[in-house]
């Protein structure tokens, strides 16, 4: 179970980085990418719809709502704690997180919303190795942030 967790957590920093890339449409500031997987032990299964507003190329927020699924409670309330101490975490350090999160039903959801404007951008590319998906005034591209989630497999429109 343990190296189901570090597995979960290496997914949940890469996916944090996620971003994602739709047709390039001034008109349309929304771009909505989804993920499905579950562990290699088949003991949970996550859905994840991230929701990135932009400006052009540029991302201003991204709405990340995770639905886990799973017949063991024990497992539920350690994604739980998981979750709330990653998300903490992060905006302990890099500021712009709210996150809310339920488990109830065989099910924890989590709701996160990143607000670009509040985001320590030049401590988080830094940390992520993002630099070079800077704009020259240092906010994130949208394109950039596409490597990390296409290497995920979602697929976004």
């Amino acid at each position: 179970m343990k190296k189901g967790l570090k597995v979960l957590s290496l997914l949940l920093v890469l996916l944090l980085l996620a971003g994602c890339k739709g047709k390039d449409n001034d008109v349309k500031n929304t771009v909505v990418c989804k993920l499905s997987s579950a562990d290699p032990a088949g003991s949970y299964k996550l859905e994840r719809t991230d929701t990135i507003t932009k400006d052009k190329d540029v991302i201003k927020s991204i709405e990340t709502k995770e639905v886990y699924t799973s017949d063991s409670e024990e497992l539920l309330a350690t994604l739980k704690q998981t979750l709330e101490q990653t998300y903490d975490t992060y905006n302990g350090v890099y500021g712009g997180y709210t996150n809310q999160i339920t488990n109830e039903n065989g099910v924890v959801t989590s709701t996160t919303k990143i607000d670009y404007s509040k985001l320590d951008i030049k401590k988080y590319a830094s940390d992520f190795n993002l630099n070079d998906y800077k704009t020259e005034d240092g906010q994130l591209k949208v394109d950039g942030m596409v490597n990390y989630y296409e290497q995920m497999n979602a697929t976004c429109k």
